[in-house]
């Protein structure tokens, strides 16, 4: 998945604009609940590169939803969307883990070894 803007498992929130990728049904839904979480990046057949934010994923919310549907079976039927990633937004601090470590090797610190 080199060059992907989104993995799964991310947690993304969904912009007004994505009313163009969503339908009617399934927006009255999805206005009132922002958060989604990306199961796949969608592949078409294309003879021409696809830029990165016109790139579709599947994303998918908690329960079942009118509207909702199954991403060409990517998730259970009436949980998921296809979405434009110019459409989505990165909630980072739910979607990636930062470990840091003290830098053992800092000549201007006591470090307790």
């Amino acid at each position: 998945m080199e060059g992907s803007m989104f993995q799964p498992g991310d947690y993304v929130f969904v912009k007004d604009s994505a009313q163009e990728d969503i339908g009617s049904l399934a927006w009255l839904y999805v206005q009132h609940n922002r958060k989604a979480q990306v199961v796949c990046e969608f592949h078409m057949a294309s003879s021409k590169p696809i830029p990165a934010n016109e790139v579709l994923y599947c994303v998918v919310w908690p329960e079942q939803f009118e509207g909702g549907w199954h991403c060409w079976h990517q998730c259970l039927p009436g949980y998921g969307q296809m979405v434009a990633a110019k459409n989505l937004e990165l909630l980072f601090e739910e979607s990636r883990e930062v470990v840091t470590m003290p830098n053992l090797n800092a000549p201007d610190r006591e470090i307790d070894r």
